[in-house]
């Protein structure tokens, strides 16, 4: 049986983990493609390397991001380049006011 405060437990980082993946998915749309660590460069370190990473397999998994088939050297090892996989004329921007 789950307790109220593991319920709000989950809704927390439920929340957080949407908040991180927005801020993946805006930061590779201006990048238009770029692996993991530039990532993390572009949110200037708000967001460590394994949290970039457990973001980008979310939005693989709703189909928002995808391997661009590319590959950079980081650290002596080949990385994947990621992109967007939504084209730009089917994204819903959110509005300002």
């Amino acid at each position: 049986m789950l307790t109220d405060t593991s319920l709000e437990t989950y809704h927390d980082t439920k929340e957080i983990r949407h908040r991180q993946s927005e801020k993946v998915f805006n930061a590779l749309l201006v990048l238009n493609q770029a692996t993991a660590l530039e990532l993390v460069y572009a949110l200037e370190d708000e967001l460590d390397i394994v949290q970039v990473r457990r973001r980008i397999t979310d939005l693989k998994k709703q189909g928002k991001v995808e391997d661009s088939g590319a590959r950079r050297k980081s650290h002596g090892r080949s990385t994947i380049v990621w992109r967007v996989a939504i084209p730009i004329g089917q994204l819903i921007l959110p509005t300002t006011t």
